[in-house]
C-alpha cells in the first residue's frame, strides 16, 4: 500500500477547505447596510445672520447620518478643508487652525462597541452646541493679535445656541440694514420634546473665550 506523502496531505486539506468555503459562500447571511445619502454642495460666500447681524460667511454643509456621496462645487477663490463632524455651525475663533475653516466644526458621537449598552436607558438622543460669535472676521482679529501695539479681540458680540443668537440691534453705530431683529435666521433655537419620554442631552461648549453655565428649569 502506498502511503500519501506530506505534500499530498496538504493538497487534500486545502481542497477540503476550498469546498467548505464555497459551501459557506452560498449561505445567505443578512448584513445590515448603512443608508447612502446623495448631496450636492455648493460652497460659496453668502451673507448670513445667525445673531440677526448680517455677515459674510461660507455656506454649504448640513447634518446627516449614514454614508454620504457628495458632489462638491467650489465657488470661492480659496481652498477649503471639509471636516464632517455631524453638525452645521460656524466658527470665528481668531487662531491659525480656524482661519481657513470657518463654518466646518461640530460634535463627534462615539458609538459603543458591539455587544455593549449604556448604563441608562433613553428614548431620544439630542445634541446642543454653545458658541460665542464675533462680527469681525478672523482676518481682522488675527491682524490685531499680531500687531504692535497688541489689539485684543474683546468680548464676543453674541452667544449662539445651536447656531442661533440675538444681537441687540439697537446698539448705537450700527449701519442701517445690517441688523434685523425680526430675521427668521436668528429666531431662538427650539427643541420639541414628547411628554413621558426620556432624552439624552449632549451639550458642547465650543466657545473661543466664554465660560458658560447652562441650566434646565421645570424639567422632570
Amino acid at each position: 500500500m502506498v502511503k500519501p506523502s506530506h505534500s499530498m496531505r496538504i493538497a487534500s486539506n486545502l481542497l477540503a477547505f476550498s469546498f467548505f468555503f464555497l459551501f459557506l459562500s452560498f449561505i445567505s447571511i443578512p448584513v445590515a447596510e448603512a443608508t447612502v445619502h446623495y448631496h450636492k454642495w455648493d460652497v460659496k460666500y453668502e451673507f448670513k445672520s445667525p445673531d440677526c447681524y448680517k455677515k459674510l460667511e461660507h455656506l454649504g454643509l448640513m447634518e446627516q447620518k449614514g454614508l454620504l456621496s457628495v458632489q462638491l462645487f467650489l465657488e470661492i477663490p480659496s481652498n477649503i478643508s471639509l471636516l464632517l463632524t455631524g453638525l452645521e455651525h460656524t466658527c470665528t475663533m481668531p487662531i491659525m487652525e480656524c482661519r481657513e475653516r470657518q463654518g466646518f466644526y461640530g460634535s463627534i458621537r462615539v458609538s459603543l462597541p458591539d455587544g455593549e449598552s449604556e448604563p441608562f436607558a433613553y428614548d431620544y438622543d439630542r445634541s446642543i452646541i454653545l458658541t460665542d460669535w464675533y462680527h469681525n472676521s478672523t482676518y481682522e482679529q488675527s491682524v490685531g493679535l499680531s500687531s504692535n501695539p497688541f489689539v485684543w479681540v474683546g468680548e464676543p458680540h453674541s452667544l449662539l445656541i445651536q447656531g442661533k443668537g440675538k444681537f441687540d440691534c439697537s446698539t448705537p453705530g450700527i449701519p442701517a440694514g445690517v441688523c434685523n431683529a425680526s430675521n427668521p435666521e436668528c429666531s431662538p433655537y427650539a427643541m420639541t420634546i414628547v411628554p413621558g419620554k426620556t432624552y439624552r442631552l449632549r451639550v458642547s461648549s465650543l466657545t473661543a473665550l466664554s465660560a458658560l453655565v447652562s441650566k434646565l428649569r421645570d424639567i422632570i
